[in-house]
């Protein structure tokens, strides 16, 4: 399956989930993608990974509550401050780092506006992740990235949450 056709499905999928579903599957996938900036951080020794994880954590207490708008917005705004610019860090790391924020300031904004394509831009965050990742050591093309076994299993796992 090509990278569009791919996109399609997960589209399919993640519009058909209910709320409740679409938070936790951006919460899966935000969790996953937290260890690359964790490991961002050790290296760079930028960000904070500790109010990642808290807003995380407040991303998962809004599935039992309503959403205090003002709350998620200035937490928004303090994951903006610790999401790195890849062109200050020429490491891959960054961009790791860098979609493991955007796929939570993609959740709170589904948080913010209900708007579902927000859930699906957490999941390509995800793919785009892994994607960097086989191209990192390896000059392939498009045809060998989506049959790279790390891309497949990443596309796998994603429409398998989407279900």
């Amino acid at each position: 399956m090509n990278y569009q056709e791919f996109i399609d499905i997960l589209k399919k999928q993640v519009l058909a989930l209910t709320d409740k579903r679409k938070l936790e599957f951006a919460l899966v996938v935000c969790k996953k993608l937290y260890f690359d900036y964790q490991k961002f951080y050790d290296i760079e020794k930028w960000g904070d990974p500790e109010l990642l994880m808290d807003a995380i954590r407040m991303c998962e207490h809004r599935a039992n509550t309503v959403a205090d708008k003002a709350k998620y917005e200035a937490m928004k705004k303090r994951v903006e401050t610790i999401t790195p610019d890849t062109n200050d860090f020429g490491t891959c790391d960054g961009s790791y780092a860098l979609n493991a924020c955007a796929s939570l300031l993609h959740t709170l904004d589904f948080i913010l506006n209900n708007d579902p394509v927000e859930i699906l831009s957490v999941g390509i965050a995800y793919y785009d992740t892994w994607d960097f990742k086989v191209q990192e050591d390896n000059a392939l093309n498009e045809q060998q990235i989506d049959q790279h076994p790390l891309m497949i299993e990443a596309k796998r796992f994603l429409l398998e949450q989407t279900k």
